[in-house]
């Protein structure tokens, strides 16, 4: 519990920093607190401490978690400092904001009650409408901010109106007494409550970009600044992921043949759709955002086996997955800042290499512009696509060997497939950085060393995630 004290008094620090113009201490009040947060967080482990009248409860599953949305955010600061000092834009409220996202996100991993769930989804929401729109000065911006909040909003009345009818019908908002009226009327279950439960699943399925809820996606995640993106495609996918995990388990675990092919369906249409939209997009954000919708049906089928196994599977492949994204999006940060490649290329496509764009063009002749650029981007790509020893092929394995273990081929088919697929488009944005004439001369792109050292370290974590995954798959097993 301490750690969200420590993560909201450090978030109104970094508010009223930014009001009184103290700007250099941001950055490192906002690291500060990140760390001392995750310190904090592990002397959890193991307690299971409950927190107003059973509303919250830190489990190992919570601070697991908890420790994994903490790391994943003091990347996304890292990267923000880079991309704020680089373009000249500067607003301070965004690493506040980023801490209040957190702290909902946290919230989102150690609810036990559908109220406290309701608290931490709004938090992180509301956090993300205003990051979304935080380039005022942008119309793209103000456009994902906008269909995001619009969008958002329908989806918690949706969830509102789903909390009702089950508390309605069941009596209570705590998730335990929710699973003991289900056990005990798991052969009577009265149509409000499966309808009370469908509209909870449409909106968690809008949270974590899932088809028929990701129309949202490609426009957020490309009009967004690159940095928010980031965010929005780790820490706050992975909370919603988590939430969804914890909710199902606790709560509903006595129905899953009620809703068990429901989510079935919905991982198999997010697999195929993502994957195979993905290869008609010409911009790198927008692959990544339909890259994100497969990557969310995968997830959902660790959602389908509730155990400590599935808990294992889903935190490491959430953890396998946010990794090598922040480690593209951190690439794709500094290609957009470059202007010009080249005199032909440039004469071809105008405003697509201007900076501001993630065309994928611009990747053209990467390797020659930086070699180091291009072999840490084509690295994320091999992670994303599942290819071993990087640490997406083990987050698929592991997947498969729990829908293998209990029986269901036809899953192990359709994800073996789906991997196939989406192998084309990961190795061709990938493989781009790699194209160029031998007689083109390109701009060379210089990093910062701090900049360069924040693409290693994300590039040594996927290496080693990937060579010994055994720590973290055991974690919570």
């Amino acid at each position: 519990m301490i750690t969200l004290v420590i993560l909201a008094i450090t978030a109104l620090v970094t508010l009223f920093l930014g009001v009184f113009g103290v700007k250099k201490l941001l950055v490192p009040t906002t690291i500060g607190g990140l760390i001392v947060a995750f310190a904090t967080n592990y002397l959890d482990w193991g307690t299971n401490a409950e927190f107003f009248n059973k509303m919250i409860t830190l489990d190992n599953y919570s601070v697991a978690f908890s420790g994994l949305l903490i790391i994943l955010t003091f990347f996304v600061v890292w990267l923000s400092s880079y991309h704020l000092k680089k373009s000249g834009f500067f607003t301070p409220d965004i690493y506040a904001l980023y801490l209040f996202a957190l702290v909902g996100a946290l919230v989102l991993t150690s609810f036990t009650n559908l109220t406290m769930f309701f608290i931490g989804l709004e938090t992180l929401s509301v956090s993300l409408y205003v990051l979304a729109g935080s380039r005022k000065d942008n119309l793209a911006s103000n456009e994902s901010s906008l269909k995001y909040f619009l969008l958002g909003s329908f989806s918690t009345g949706f969830l509102l109106f789903g909390i009702a009818l089950v508390y309605g019908i069941s009596g209570s908002f705590n998730l335990a007494e929710i699973h003991q009226y289900v056990a005990a009327n798991s052969n009577n279950i009265p149509m409000p409550f499966l309808v009370g439960l469908i509209m909870i699943l449409v909106a968690l399925t809008f949270k974590v970009s899932a088809v028929p809820f990701h129309f949202w996606a490609p426009d957020v995640y490309t009009g967004a600044p690159t940095h928010i993106t980031a965010f929005m495609a780790t820490v706050a996918k992975t909370a919603s992921f988590a939430a969804f995990f914890r909710l199902m388990d606790l709560a509903f675990y006595e129905m899953l043949p009620d809703w068990f092919h429901t989510i079935w369906i919905l991982a198999v249409a997010s697999m195929f759709i993502g994957n195979l939209i993905a290869y008609a997009q010409k911009s790198a954000k927008r692959t990544l955002a339909y890259s994100g919708i497969s990557n969310a049906g995968y997830a959902l089928v660790a959602i389908l086996y509730l155990s400590n196994a599935g808990a294992s599977t889903i935190f490491y492949y959430l953890a396998a997955y946010s990794v090598a994204s922040l480690l593209a999006f951190s690439i794709i940060m500094v290609i957009e800042k470059t202007e010009g490649i080249n005199e032909e290329v440039d004469l071809i496509h105008g405003d697509e290499v201007k900076a501001g764009s993630s065309h994928i063009i611009k990747f053209r002749g990467l390797a020659k512009r930086n070699l180091f650029l291009a072999v840490a981007f084509i690295l994320a790509m091999f992670s994303l696509a599942g290819i071993p020893p990087f640490a997406g092929f083990f987050a698929k394995y592991f997947l498969l060997a729990n829908a293998f273990n209990q029986g269901y081929f036809w899953i192990v088919g359709i994800v073996l497939l789906n991997s196939a697929i989406g192998l084309g488009y990961y190795i061709g944005l990938g493989s781009n950085s790699f194209k160029y004439r031998d007689n083109e001369e390109f701009t060379p792109i210089k990093l910062r060393p701090t900049y360069a050292l924040l693409i290693s370290l994300l590039l040594i974590i996927v290496l080693l995630m990937g060579i010994f995954p055994s720590p973290i798959i055991s974690l919570l097993m």
